[in-house]
């Protein structure tokens, strides 16, 4: 079963045992009481200008874990509705914050490029760079010199 499919088989669980303990007047009246949504594909059609930005909140992912330890989904869409962002996504589902590891996430379903290792090195994650690196020296032997320096240069801030 892949990384989606265990995430929607959780999510069908979790719904069916909640609709046994909570009834469906108090999931009426929570739902009364909620703002709705604003519309994500209109936000995505507007004639503004050539450019939709869609903003991401989440604290974790499936494949990194807890991005960000201070999370405040408030103050993050306080700053992006600020920036006036096109839309936002927000992922809400609380398995695939923090509770997946790395090893469920099949290496071939990983696009290996150096703009990879730049995001890991971004992140403070130098190891992750480095193999990153020597993945991209047997992929592309013609460049091997460069992502070896880079490897030495990294290996020495261990």
């Amino acid at each position: 079963m892949n990384l989606l499919n265990k995430i929607v088989d959780r999510k069908k669980k979790r719904l069916n045992f909640l609709k046994t303990k909570v009834p469906l007047r108090e999931i009426r009246s929570r739902a009364s009481d909620v703002e709705w949504p604003r519309n994500f594909r209109n936000a995505l059609m507007r004639d503004s200008g050539p450019i939709r930005l869609v903003a991401e909140i989440k604290k974790a992912s499936p494949l990194k874990g807890v991005l960000r330890q201070d999370f405040n989904p408030v103050t993050i869409a306080s700053i992006y509705e600020r920036k006036n962002v096109d839309a936002i996504s927000v992922i809400t589902e609380e398995d695939s914050s923090s509770k997946y590891v790395a090893n469920e996430i099949p290496e071939s379903s990983l696009i290996v490029s150096e703009t990879l290792a730049k995001i890991y090195l971004a992140q403070g994650e130098i190891k992750e760079a480095i193999i990153i690196y020597e993945k991209l020296s047997k992929k592309e032997p013609s460049r091997l010199e460069y992502f070896s320096q880079r490897i030495s240069e990294l290996k020495s801030k261990l």
